[in-house]
């Protein structure tokens, strides 16, 4: 299967959607996409978490409700919804007279969006001035980005340093690009390790081998969490792909290894 043949809406130009429905939203296999990676995610769990900055629809009397709001997908749903599709679902809402229950009309898209991911999705809208979206974060942890560089660096026996650790790492210059229009897609990557000790500069050098690979965001994240894994036999390792807004929508990928607590994203970070 190529990407031309999923429909895509991505790279086409779509006229603005004047009808609210879940015709707009548009759903990518993920046994596909992983494969397309060469992904094994059989050692890992976790979930999607997506930030939605540009929600508004009517209420009953043609009045903008405004909101921000988020929705969280399972990492073993069959599909994964292509972002896209999901704007122009949010922009499908715009001129619609759903009323001011912001939880109704959450109600109403988890049940659309749980159809075309083949799983449970869960979704909630906030009101402008609260909810979690108001709260940022810095991560604290090995700063990979002050790390030499290692030009055309390959993921070898020589990531690893010699001795154990137990670490977070951090990189803020991560960077990969759109798999149909080729856009990059910036993003921090949060690493919690527990195994033999790493190489900063091959660690940092590895992640800035993506810089102009085209991949799913979902897919990048559970490839570094793969390839990780398979390199140095970790004892515990997470990986959170946080990426940065584009379209009024930040994404998350969080993988963990299997045993471990996949815990929500909280808060937004400083960059999103």
């Amino acid at each position: 299967m190529n990407l031309e043949d999923l429909g895509l809406p991505l790279g086409k130009t779509v006229a603005m959607p004047d009808e609210f429905s879940p015709d707009h939203l548009a759903g990518v296999p993920r046994a596909w996409a992983r494969e397309r990676e060469g992904v094994d995610i059989s050692r890992f769990q976790g979930f999607d978490e997506w930030n939605l900055w540009e929600v508004s629809w009517l209420d009953h009397d043609g009045k903008p409700v405004m909101a921000t709001g988020r929705y969280t997908v399972p990492h073993d749903s069959p599909n994964l919804i292509e972002s896209k599709s999901i704007k122009l679902y949010l922009n499908s809402m715009n001129n619609t007279r759903l009323g001011n229950d912001l939880s109704a009309v959450a109600e109403r898209c988890a049940f659309e969006m749980s159809e075309v991911a083949g799983a449970a999705v869960s979704v909630e809208f906030f009101p402008l001035m609260k909810g979690p979206l108001l709260q940022c974060d810095q991560p604290n942890g090995v700063d990979l980005d002050a790390e030499n560089f290692i030009d055309h660096y390959v993921l070898g026996p020589d990531l690893m340093a010699g001795g154990e650790e137990a670490q977070r790492f951090i990189c803020e210059g991560f960077r990969s690009l759109c798999p149909v229009t080729a856009q990059p897609d910036w993003a921090t990557i949060i690493i919690d390790y527990d195994g033999p000790t790493l190489d900063r500069s091959c660690l940092y050098s590895y992640l800035m081998s993506f810089r102009n690979h085209q991949g799913f965001h979902e897919a990048c994240c559970e490839r570094i969490a793969g390839e990780l894994l398979a390199a140095t036999n970790a004892r515990a390792l997470s990986v959170e792909a946080r990426f940065l807004r584009r379209g009024g929508i930040d994404i998350n990928p969080v993988r963990v290894m299997k045993g471990q607590s996949a815990h929500a994203v909280a808060t937004r970070l400083y960059r999103q």
